[in-house]
């Protein structure tokens, strides 16, 4: 470790500082950004109307993971040092001053020009803002990842008390995996049945199964609501 990036006794150049990058595959840059907000400072803001697919699709989609050329030591730590034309040409100036300072005393050290101002100014708000509120569901995801209960009961208690009969359809299917959560929504469609039943979304959400947009999951998701749905009537008969 003393040889690594941990070591305290490597020496930068002036003005450097040692920067870390951590590459996280398991969600987006959103949703990591209020995980580390929850750990840190116990805050966290959570979307008042969720996009289930959304949520979904981001399960993967690490920004950092884009830019590696292989797998090959990929967690290793890597440090990165500012480098740019300016710092190039301010060093270059400062070696060509000092070379000229033997002959010319004090004289070179004149000649550094300071550096130039920006051509266009930095398009970025500063200091930078927060990202939008979490997705619920995306939280649910990675509290599951991490072994983190509270944030997972956090998560659900927000997607059950926004949950409609509009918008339940869709998180049922985007819940297939974690049990908890697919039970209790599934028990809501169920109790909502005559309502979710004449909604668009319901309707959008079987074009999408059939299209096999949900993989098998959307299947067997559909035919556990039927088999449910005709259970009363087949006791009764």
């Amino acid at each position: 470790m003393l040889s690594s990036s941990f070591s305290e006794n490597g020496t930068l150049p002036p003005g450097e500082r040692k920067i870390h990058t951590i590459v996280v595959e398991e969600a987006d840059f959103e949703t990591i950004y209020w995980l580390l907000k929850y750990c840190y400072a116990n805050w966290l803001s959570f979307k008042p109307q969720d996009d289930p697919r959304l949520a979904v699709e981001g399960v993967g989609a690490g920004w950092s993971a884009r830019w590696l050329n292989s797998r090959e030591n990929e967690w290793d730590w890597k440090t990165f040092h500012k480098s740019g034309p300016s710092e190039d040409a301010l060093h270059d100036g400062r070696s060509a001053a000092s070379g000229e300072s033997v002959g010319l005393g004090g004289a070179g050290r004149s000649e550094i020009s300071p550096r130039p101002a920006r051509s266009a100014p930095d398009p970025h708000p500063h200091p930078t803002p927060a990202p939008p509120p979490a997705s619920a569901l995306a939280m649910y995801q990675v509290a599951h990842r991490y072994s983190m209960r509270n944030l997972a009961l956090l998560a659900l208690e927000h997607i059950m008390s926004t949950l409609t009969p509009e918008s339940c359809f869709a998180v049922l299917l985007a819940s297939y995996t974690w049990d908890e959560l697919h039970s209790l929504v599934e028990d809501y469609v169920i109790d909502k049945w005559e309502e979710v039943s004449v909604s668009e979304e319901f309707e959008r959400c079987c074009a999408e199964v059939a299209a096999g947009e949900w993989g098998a999951d959307g299947g067997t998701t559909l035919m556990s609501v039927f088999r449910r749905l005709r259970a009363p009537s087949t006791a009764a008969a």
